[in-house]
């Protein structure tokens, strides 16, 4: 079989191929790694990752693979001068704090004007009793919970050293996490785990995954008799990947371990995200359900309602559950009050199935982009990519160059306005994009355009 000619185009770095012969029918088949020269007035030699090699076509054979089409942009809710952000950015990071529709910030000024006119009013807690209530009750019917079981908390950092400091823990105990958590929950393990001769253990899952069942295998084996806790990530932060967590929690409970689902990233970018059935399960609404910073939930299983308490220890810390993560000192509660306006705001526009679709879909065409720019990985399988509104994708080889993840960042945003996380696990390095709204596809062309710039010195000149 005669292999395709193989052509560079400078501008972007992106291989095209371009058959010898004749026959129209063509398929993909994978290929090695291959050393492509570029046009002589380059004059550079580049080893890139070819993902595929388009081989000459024979009887039978099939049409090209199908790449994930562009979604098309959302009229309101993805127009700029609907959000607060600054439009020369390729802001491709919402998952790290969000971003604000400017009506959702209008909305928590009014409530912030109220406090100022009269403080007592607003933060008397027998008179603000009625507002926390019918709060919670709208969030409650959007994430599809007991409104019983759900409070309020800065965000899921705070929600999480909560349970903690609700749990009775032994020298000898383990608490349980996975290799993908948050950084600050697992300082939270390891702080509490020291104060009181517990230790803290993170399963090893590898990057990228390969399938559900390997994470699933991973954690079950590093539970012992010793397992008091697990912290099970919904939408794990560095990795973008999405965790049985239902399945996950049956499992944990059948071996006798409590489990708290740390869903960060769920509220507003999955429907019907609580894991009921988990001891906790915690998310930030300041993320992808657009609520003001600060904006954070806590639902708690009837069975554990008792002992949980909020980090700060205040009036109505002996009043039940509800009444002492309600009332915990002065503080800025404008953020929960706004939340029901963020939701709203959304539903009277396209709506939550449009917003979520139009992410998913965008995630699956940025990480065929990326994966094709750059012939890297990307952290998990589809399987486990279903619904999330983000995506990791392995960068090239010469990334590593720069030696500190945040170097590379930096240089991304001081140089070319783009926006976006980087890590590194070892000599393999990684970069997420999340897709919202206001996200478009240029912003992703932009990212690759930066990328190669920095990494491969080909000038941009779209």
């Amino acid at each position: 079989m005669g292999v395709y000619k193989i052509l560079w185009v400078s501008h972007v770095n992106r291989w095209h191929l371009v058959r010898s012969c004749r026959c129209p029918c063509v398929f993909f088949r994978q290929a090695s790694s291959v050393n492509i020269r570029v046009t002589p007035t380059e004059r550079q030699v580049f080893s890139v990752d070819v993902r595929y090699c388009m081989l000459e076509g024979v009887s039978g054979c099939s049409s090209p693979m199908a790449a994930p089409s562009i979604p098309s942009p959302l009229p309101c809710l993805g127009r700029h001068r609907a959000w607060q952000l600054d439009p020369s950015w390729a802001f491709l990071n919402h998952g790290s704090f969000g971003a604000r529709p400017v009506a959702v910030s209008r909305v928590q000024d009014s409530h912030r004007r109220a406090f100022e006119r009269h403080p007592i009013r607003v933060l008397d807690d027998e008179l603000m009793q009625p507002m926390m209530e019918s709060t919670l009750e709208a969030v409650a019917g959007f994430l599809g919970v007991d409104p019983a079981g759900l409070v309020f908390v800065p965000n899921v950092t705070d929600a999480i050293a909560a349970v903690l400091g609700s749990m009775s823990f032994k020298r000898g105990d383990e608490i349980l996490s996975t290799t993908h958590a948050y950084g600050a929950v697992q300082r939270a393990m390891e702080a509490t785990a020291k104060m009181h001769g517990a230790k803290a253990v993170f399963a090893s899952v590898p990057c990228p995954v390969q399938s559900m069942e390997e994470v699933e295998a991973c954690v079950l084996d590093a539970v012992t008799p010793r397992t008091r806790l697990a912290i099970i990530d919904q939408i794990t932060s560095p990795t973008a990947l999405r965790f049985d967590v239902d399945r996950l929690t049956r499992l944990l409970k059948r071996r006798g371990v409590d489990v708290l689902v740390d869903g960060a990233h769920a509220a507003g970018m999955l429907h019907r995200p609580v894991t009921t059935s988990a001891h906790w399960w915690t998310s930030n609404l300041h993320k992808w359900g657009l609520s003001p910073v600060g904006c954070g939930v806590l639902y708690t299983h009837p069975s554990r309602r008792g002992i949980t308490r909020p980090t700060a220890i205040s009036h109505m810390h002996f009043k039940g559950y509800q009444q002492a993560f309600g009332w915990q000192g002065t503080r800025d509660v404008t953020p929960w009050y706004t939340a029901p306006c963020a939701i709203d705001w959304v539903k009277a526009r396209e709506g939550w199935a449009a917003l979520r679709r139009y992410n998913t879909q965008l995630s699956r065409w940025t990480a065929r982009t990326l994966c094709d720019a750059w012939g890297g990985s990307v952290a998990g399988p589809a399987s486990m990519r279903k619904g999330v509104s983000m995506v990791t994708v392995e960068l090239p080889r010469a990334a590593a160059r720069w030696r500190v993840p945040n170097r590379l960042r930096d240089a991304l945003a001081d140089r070319f306005k783009v926006e976006v996380p980087i890590w590194n696990d070892g000599p393999r390095w990684w970069l997420r994009v999340s897709c919202q709204a206001y996200v478009r596809p240029k912003h992703v062309h932009r990212l690759v355009d930066a990328v190669d710039a920095l990494l491969l010195g080909v000038i941009p000149q779209r």
